[in-house]
């Protein structure tokens, strides 16, 4: 014969937790962070030698030949959107201070990611960093 249990001990096995209440602006970022795969170094090199070739054109970025600037800007967004992991690594470490139950972590996000842009604009191979740091 089955054993049945009564239905309050059921209840007290139940999770304890409940599910995360991510803000859903939080939970797209995230999900969107995990759709590309980190870079070779190879790869973010070459990108890193575009960005720099229009960065440094002899009449400036904004007077750059319209080619020479779509390639380069081309080659920013895919190397920011395959480093957008290094914003939610770092949210991950400072989560205390940013909830993910906060709209406010969202706008932090976005903030970090203008950063990377800047970064990406000024990111220098030949000095031997990485990227990533």
């Amino acid at each position: 014969m089955a054993k049945s249990f009564p239905a309050a001990t059921a209840a007290h096995h139940a999770p304890v937790h409940s599910p995360s209440r991510t803000a859903p602006s939080v939970r797209a970022w995230l999900d969107s962070c995990s759709r590309h795969q980190p870079l070779s170094q190879r790869t973010v090199l070459e990108l890193a030698r575009r960005i720099h070739r229009w960065q440094q054109h002899p009449d400036g970025p904004d007077h750059a030949p319209a080619p020479l600037r779509r390639r380069a800007l081309r080659a920013r967004d895919q190397l920011v959107r395959h480093n957008l992991r290094l914003i939610s690594h770092t949210w991950g470490r400072h989560r205390t201070s940013l909830p993910p139950e906060d709209e406010g972590t969202a706008d932090a996000f976005q903030e970090a990611a203008i950063a990377l842009v800047r970064a990406a604009e000024k990111y220098d191979p030949s000095r031997g960093y990485c990227f990533s740091t």
